[in-house]
């Protein structure tokens, strides 16, 4: 699986990715946690091969569970054979970041990389912890920052003081789609934008002025997105 991943990866054009995974979710058939990781990343090796792309692992502890510290010394273990981070993943909510304090310290002990999901379903303080606690060098999601956005009567945005720290020390978020239920209306348009997530897809049309702002700024605008169907309004060349 690990090797498709990195062969369908490379068909699509991409030539770096770094793949998220959690290797105590593989572990099931007797596997240990070494064992695991050393045949994704020798899957990663055989898919690439003859191949233009280079493909890293990211090894994710479930926040729910109670082995973050384990996987972190995982990750370092790996550092030089193709592990470049250590995240965590899963239900935000009664799980903040915090909670798995230890395994963060004792990557940035290591001078390792830290990468957290944050800011999906539980919000402004997820994120908060993820930056300030934690240590987070990149956001998974993210895209609750949004709520620190804020546009006002005259329609300008303005920046909160957690959306200005994301922006002023260029935590990435440039890897993210912002999917909406209903219309991508020009407000969102608006944040999307200051928060520099550079894709905004909806179920329904955009308004006229979300698709003039989005050209004016470089943002992609999809609508009718519907499985793989979908109609492109501006910056197509993001969409494969």
């Amino acid at each position: 699986m690990a090797a498709e991943c990195a062969e369908d990866l490379a068909a699509d054009g991409v030539v770096y990715a770094e793949v998220r995974f959690a290797p105590e979710l593989h572990v099931a058939g007797g596997l240990s946690l070494d064992e695991v990781v050393e045949a994704v990343l020798e899957g990663f090796r055989a898919g690439s091969e003859g191949r233009r792309i280079t493909v890293y692992a990211l090894l994710t502890a479930m926040r729910t569970a109670a082995r973050s510290l384990e996987i972190a010394e995982l990750a370092v273990r790996y550092r030089d054979r193709g592990v470049v981070g250590f995240d965590i993943a899963g239900a935000e909510a009664g799980s903040p970041p915090s909670r798995h304090l230890d395994a963060f310290q004792y990557v940035a002990r290591e001078n390792f990389h830290i990468t957290i999901h944050a800011g999906e379903g539980f919000g402004l303080p997820s994120i908060w912890e993820a930056l300030q606690w934690c240590g987070a060098e990149r956001l998974g999601h993210g895209v609750r920052i949004m709520d620190d956005i804020h546009i006002t009567p005259e329609g300008m945005a303005t920046l909160g003081r957690l959306a200005s720290y994301v922006r002023d020390r260029r935590i990435p978020l440039s890897g993210h789609v912002l999917l909406v239920s209903g219309r991508a209306s020009f407000e969102l348009t608006q944040k999307a934008s200051m928060a520099g997530i550079p894709i905004l897809a909806a179920v329904s049309a955009p308004s006229t002025l979300a698709v003039e702002l989005a050209d004016e700024v470089g943002l992609t605008v999809v609508g009718f997105l519907r499985g793989t169907t979908m109609n492109v309004y501006s910056r197509p060349d993001r969409i494969a």
